[in-house]
């Protein structure tokens, strides 16, 4: 019964990783240039900078992937992005010099199940 669920799961997964690097060609042709460096490297700041519509692709992306870039979950809760995505932007209001990536790995790990679920 949770078949359809995993692979819309699966799906949002995937277009969330292929969505990156439009998000980073769609913001230069915005108002919001997207930074030129691994979202492992962005500040809150460069996280602001980039179109509401995109901010939860990168907070998806940075939920599943290591600081090296690596996967290191498959399983993926869109109900958990949208929990981490306004928290991670009222803090970085906060502390625009703040880790991004940091951020959100921060209230991932304090949401425990809620971004990566043990299937």
């Amino acid at each position: 019964m949770s078949t359809p669920n995993i692979k819309v799961k699966s799906l949002f997964l995937i277009c969330s990783f292929a969505a990156i690097p439009v998000i980073c060609n769609a913001a230069d042709s915005s108002n919001s240039p997207a930074p030129k460096k691994p979202i492992a490297d962005w500040t809150c700041a460069d996280f602001l900078a980039l179109q509401n519509n995109f901010k939860p692709y990168a907070v998806g992306y940075a939920a599943a992937y290591s600081q090296s870039g690596k996967l290191e979950d498959q399983d993926f809760d869109v109900d958990g992005v949208d929990t981490i995505t306004p928290y991670v932007i009222t803090v970085c209001e906060q502390d625009k010099k703040a880790s991004f990536w940091s951020k959100v790995k921060e209230k991932a790990d304090q949401l425990g199940t809620d971004v990566k679920k043990a299937m």
